[in-house]
């Protein structure tokens, strides 16, 4: 080998060629050892977040599907108790008019009842006063004439 005594910054010589193979060799290494591993690391990761996140997507619209079917469910439970609630109240309102209808004819019932009683007790009491009065009009007619009326 020969010595150069050169002073100069680069010197090209047979080094150069040792350097640039052991360079090449340690790139291989380097890249086979870390760089490789480090993306396929990367390119696991990527996937996993790209998998993760379209899991999330998919999530939020079956999250979103659900609710819509519950609002839809919720609508259709409200709805049909509406429709429970205003067959009750007419339901009550029919009953309510048959048990009034109920209570008309009983109070009629109850008032030709005390009119046909009042009548009897009128009937009863003109026969009564026209007993007396005749009995008062004899007793009467003794009284004025002094004398027994037999009649």
């Amino acid at each position: 080998m020969e010595i150069v005594r050169n002073m100069a910054l680069i010197s090209i010589n047979e080094t150069l060629l040792v350097q640039l193979i052991s360079f090449l060799l340690f790139l291989w290494v380097i890249n086979r050892i870390m760089f490789r591993p480090l993306h396929n690391v990367m390119r696991e990761r990527d996937f996993y977040l790209e998998t993760l996140g379209d899991e999330i997507k998919e999530a939020q619209r079956s999250c979103d599907r659900t609710l819509a079917d519950l609002a839809r469910q919720e609508e259709a439970v409200r709805d049909k108790a509406n429709a429970l609630r205003r067959q009750r109240e007419e339901e009550g309102e029919a009953d309510a008019a048959a048990m009034l209808n109920d209570v008309r004819r009983q109070v009629q019932a109850l008032h030709r009842e005390a009119e046909a009683d009042t009548a009897r007790q009128v009937a009863a009491a003109r026969e009564g006063v026209a007993a007396e009065a005749q009995a008062l009009a004899v007793a009467m007619m003794e009284k004025v004439l002094e004398r027994r009326v037999d009649g």
